[in-house]
């Protein structure tokens, strides 16, 4: 029997400490999304490069004073480390997203929440400084802590879906 099903609460309900957890861990994650996307206008900016070329009628409109050296190519490597990190977002954080919430749905006691979603979100963001500072080897470290995370929601989530004593052989 799942901590949250003992209790008579419903695992995705606010009264389940496991999915308040979930909760922390995606609006932590979202921030960090949403740092990392402001980091890439900022880099734009800064850099003085438009990312996209219909976006230059935004520059040709400013003063030209404002406007001195703007370039509409998106090639500069900062803004490309900038998109990159985005790019790694999207094909890290939605499959914790997914995996999390079926860790949840499952049965996860709010240790094991706590401690897993914990250690990704830590991961992520280690992740996200380490590449935004080109440090290696401690961005593929972050990588690896998340991706164990990862491996050891599936391990649980696949374990409860096929525990023998819930299937009726007949």
């Amino acid at each position: 029997m799942t901590e949250a099903a003992r209790l008579g609460v419903n695992a995705l309900s606010l009264e389940n400490a496991a999915f308040r957890f979930y909760c922390l861990a995606v609006g932590a994650l979202v921030v960090k999304q949403i740092a990392t996307n402001v980091n890439a206008g900022l880099q734009k900016l800064f850099n003085k490069v438009v990312g996209s070329p219909e976006d230059a009628i935004f520059v040709e409109n400013m003063p030209k004073h404002k406007t001195k050296g703007f370039g509409t190519a998106h090639e500069h490597p900062a803004v490309q480390r900038a998109y990159r990190m985005i790019q790694n977002d999207h094909e890290n954080l939605y499959i914790f997203y997914i995996l999390a919430l079926l860790f949840v749905v499952v049965g996860a006691s709010p240790l094991a929440a706590q401690s897993y979603f914990g250690l990704y979100v830590v991961s992520r963001y280690v992740h996200t400084i380490a590449y935004a500072g080109g440090a290696q080897p401690h961005r593929a470290i972050a990588f690896f802590a998340g991706l164990v995370v990862l491996l050891a929601l599936v391990y649980h989530i696949v374990s409860a879906a096929f525990r023998l004593e819930d299937f009726q052989l007949a």
